[in-house]
């Protein structure tokens, strides 16, 4: 803070004189802290978020060179496509404002907004209808408006395989610790020889080179009257269009594993992305198929990291195992109407 109140002409050249700090507050998640701090100037306010890693105590698996890379990357990917989102109305990233690398921190405006997926789990509910669901429709169609521009801005020239060989060694390490949480093994084998099926199918084809987020997923998107804003860009990098696309419709297809939420709704705003970002169902092909079968195994693993008291914790686990073996039985019997039965 000492350096941005310091440096104030640098990192806020409207301002006339040095701001004042009126407030901060510290929040813990997962993998980084967040300050929230809000800035006095002659005349306006200005709201920012500094954001840093983990203390490297508390993530010793982590390289510390790595967390100073990824606050570059974070940095650096904002700069790029703040610039070019600003031509598109009503889409956009947070704006960034200064990188220390020495100090691992990135700081960004402050951006007003609902987070996407507090606002599908409270309206997509059984006893919401209507007006509630045409309006999470119409986020999600936003949401894959912004995804196609995103891909268009950072689509490079050349093309790629999909990368077979890390694909299946991590859903295999995910598939294992599913395993140990109840999944049956015959239906882990299944889901790995499902996604060597379809990887076999495109041998030796290459696709598009596109920026991934990797994490597009509701969490990580807030809406406001100005549109749609995504977060956290850390682990940007290159690859296919289908990680994106399939990280966020897992992230809506494993919302079913409870009972709260209707299959018809989640449907609708799955449909609903798909319409925004432009995808025909002729499209479906195996690449996409690969990374939604890698991301709902993703997401059933990652439940084992819950907080919650154990009796409580281990009924969330077998719902969500039971949830995903139930997936797997749909999707191999889905066959060439993927599309149709499990994402429509």
């Amino acid at each position: 803070m000492h350096k941005l109140t310091a440096r104030y002409d640098l990192y806020f050249p409207d301002a006339k004189i040095s701001p004042t700090i009126s407030s901060i507050t510290v929040t813990s998640r997962r993998h980084c802290d967040l300050a929230r701090a809000e800035l006095k100037f002659e005349g306006s306010t200005a709201r920012i978020c500094v954001k840093f890693p983990k203390d490297p105590k508390k993530r010793p698996t982590t390289p510390l060179e790595r967390m100073g890379q990824d606050t570059k990357v974070d940095f650096e990917t904002l700069s790029y496509l703040y610039a070019r989102f600003r031509k598109v109305r009503g889409y956009s990233v947070v704006r960034p404002i200064a990188h220390f690398p020495e100090d691992m921190a990135v700081v960004t405006e402050e951006v007003e907004g609902e987070n996407l997926h507090d606002l599908i789990k409270e309206k997509a509910r059984l006893w919401h209808t209507g007006s509630e669901i045409d309006a999470l429709r119409t986020h999600c169609r936003a949401c894959g408006v912004w995804l196609r521009h995103f891909q268009d801005f950072t689509i490079q020239q050349r093309r790629a395989a999909l990368p077979a060989g890390r694909i299946l060694e991590r859903l295999g390490a995910d598939l294992d610790v599913c395993v140990t949480m109840g999944l049956p093994e015959n239906v882990s084998l299944r889901l790995l020889r499902c996604c060597e099926e379809q990887l076999r199918s495109i041998e030796g084809r290459d696709v598009p080179v596109v920026g991934e987020h990797p994490d597009f997923q509701p969490d990580n998107i807030l809406l406001s009257p100005a549109g749609v804003t995504v977060l956290d860009f850390t682990n940007f990098q290159y690859g296919s269009a289908y990680n994106d696309i399939a990280r966020f419709l897992a992230s809506l297809e494993f919302l079913q594993k409870n009972p709260l939420y209707r299959p018809g709704t989640i449907r609708t705003l799955k449909a609903a992305f798909l319409q925004g970002y432009g995808w025909s169902g002729s499209e479906m092909n195996a690449g996409l198929i690969v990374y939604l079968i890698r991301y709902m195994v993703q997401a059933a693993k990652t439940v084992r990291k819950c907080s919650y008291p154990n009796p409580v914790k281990r009924l969330i686990e077998r719902r969500a195992i039971g949830y995903l073996s139930a997936w797997c039985r749909r999707v191999i019997g889905a066959g060439h109407v993927f599309d149709e039965n499990v994402l429509r």
